[in-house]
């Protein structure tokens, strides 16, 4: 599903080159859920852009679902983003102005083609999430658990081939978190593919695979 091979990114900061990831090589399989683990400072962040298709790297190979992706320019990028990988993040970048059913339909307005009837996928999904009763309720009207629970919906919208989440529990209290994490181990159980980045070794637990990086480097794979 996932292979990255010699993957190499750097940085100008002021005079100097930073390099912020160093020949990472990691292979994730079909229906894995792995956690990325490391302090700040580790790549965690710059990997989890290759991998979303937000940057592209130095040097190295990514591949996605059989597509060599380190290559393609912005347009191609952003096509296959929207079409094969959904993002949660630790903010919800949910639209305010929007109501919760619109904020999950989202990522069809990217959409080049709609085969799929998305408004009713949107609704089944969100009442998979326990929000059936908040379809016209706008994000100011929810708890952070709840805004995090439209933005899984929002991700998993378009059958994405990876789902990437970005620290998904930072901003949550520890019983919603529980909840979010519970909602991941369901979507592993049917066989989604998913990375999660975090900083948070309990958080990193409930994926089936740990990742540790430091100075942009694998430093421990739980799976080696």
């Amino acid at each position: 599903m996932v292979e990255l091979k010699g993957i190499a990114r750097r940085y100008r900061v002021g005079g100097q080159w930073v390099h912020a990831l160093a020949g990472v090589d990691l292979d994730v399989p079909q229906g894995q859920f792995a956690a990325v683990v490391g302090p700040s400072g580790s790549g965690k962040s710059t990997l989890l852009n290759i991998l979303g298709c937000l940057d592209r790297p130095d040097a190295g190979r990514y591949g996605l679902d059989g597509t060599d992706v380190s290559t393609f320019d912005d347009a191609r990028a952003s096509d296959f983003r929207n079409r094969r990988i959904g993002f949660v993040f630790q903010s919800f970048h949910l639209l305010p102005r929007l109501t919760v059913l619109e904020n999950v339909l989202l990522p069809r307005r990217f959409a080049r083609h709609a085969t799929d009837d998305f408004e009713a996928r949107a609704r089944g999904l969100l009442a998979r999430m326990g929000l059936s009763e908040r379809l016209e309720h706008r994000p100011g009207q929810l708890s952070g658990g709840q805004m995090q629970r439209v933005a899984i919906a929002r991700a998993l919208l378009m059958r994405p081939a990876l789902l990437l989440a970005d620290e998904p529990t930072g901003n949550l209290d520890s019983k919603s978190a529980d909840a979010v994490l519970g909602l991941f181990d369901e979507v592993h159980a049917e066989g989604q593919t998913i990375v999660l980045v975090t900083h948070d070794h309990d958080v990193a637990l409930h994926a089936q695979r740990q990742v540790h990086l430091r100075d942009g480097k694998v430093e421990h794979d739980s799976a080696a």
